[in-house]
């Protein structure tokens, strides 16, 4: 990944109340906190989630508690995720332009009209 963002926001709100820059840093710490726990083979959703509430408790992002990495586990990432919505966001995301539904899908196959 070239550079990226974690972006943070309450559960159901757009408003964004936090960012922290992307390190590699935060990926393999969650690969190693999970693997000493005894998730041997964790899905990259969970290791990205992980990952993303690492660097937000360690910004002090509002809202963002993961705690003690030695008893990590996917509960206790499910539960954190609960309190928080976390976007990986790449530089190739922020430079594209807002696509309108219309470009999006020229053939209106949305349903609405239906």
């Amino acid at each position: 990944m070239k550079n990226g963002k974690f972006v943070y926001s309450k559960p159901g709100s757009d408003e964004v109340i936090g960012e922290v820059v992307y390190a590699n840093g935060f990926t393999m710490l969650a690969r190693v906190a999970l693997s000493s726990n005894g998730v041997k083979y964790p899905d990259s959703a969970t290791v990205a989630c992980l990952a993303g509430l690492i660097a937000g408790e360690e910004a002090g992002i509002e809202g963002v508690e993961i705690g003690n990495l030695h008893k990590v586990d996917e509960m206790k990432i499910a539960r954190a995720m609960c309190n928080i919505d976390i976007d990986l966001v790449t530089e190739d995301e922020d430079e594209d332009e807002e696509v309108s539904e219309a470009d999006a899908n020229p053939t209106d196959t949305s349903g609405e009209n239906c």
